[in-house]
């Protein structure tokens, strides 16, 4: 699965509300709370919570960008090769969302955006995400197919408000576990 592909499979997922500003609103605030989700799986030292939160805010980045007619590209730097401990990344984390979020507070309010500092951030942000999928040793492409597999067991079809409230969590576990390379 490219990047092209994960975003649009994502997209297909994504709740849209009428006002724009309130969607990209809504992808800010998700980054953030996907983040402090991502905090408590470390925490407990999960591997694949780990992995499913890093997922879901690659899945808000991408519904962002996808919000915004950009495109979502992902560059995959061959050369990490991480032997620090996953919470040295994770220390760099909370200021660059914090960042995000004013940035796209600033474009969804004030009406003043700045797209080249959100695509910054955005990029540093997975850069971060993907150093940490380096040290857990795993690829953003299996990231991806599971994140589609647990979305596709939530929302057969599309994005709907009852099946966002009434969610399988076992079977959705189950397909994050499919793949006992994870």
């Amino acid at each position: 699965m490219n990047n092209t592909q994960y975003q649009n499979l994502a997209f297909r997922t994504c709740k849209i509300h009428d006002s724009h500003e309130f969607n990209l609103l809504h992808m800010a605030v998700g980054i953030g709370s996907e983040y402090d989700e991502l905090i408590n799986a470390i925490d407990s030292n999960d591997k694949i919570n780990i992995i499913e939160e890093i997922e879901d805010i690659m899945w808000y980045i991408a519904c962002y960008k996808k919000l915004n007619n950009s495109r979502f590209d992902v560059i995959v730097y061959n050369s990490i090769h991480n032997t620090k401990p996953i919470i040295d990344y994770m220390n760099k984390l909370p200021k660059k969302i914090s960042t995000l979020q004013n940035l796209i507070k600033r474009q969804a309010v004030y009406l003043k955006p700045d797209e080249a500092a959100i695509n910054t951030n955005l990029e540093e942000i997975i850069k971060i995400l993907l150093q940490i999928l380096a040290v857990l040793e795993v690829d953003i492409y299996s990231v991806y197919i599971k994140n589609i597999d647990k979305l596709s067991v939530r929302y057969p079809e599309k994005y709907t408000d009852i099946n966002a409230v009434n969610r399988d969590l076992f079977s959705e576990l189950k397909a994050l576990k499919k793949d006992e390379s994870i």
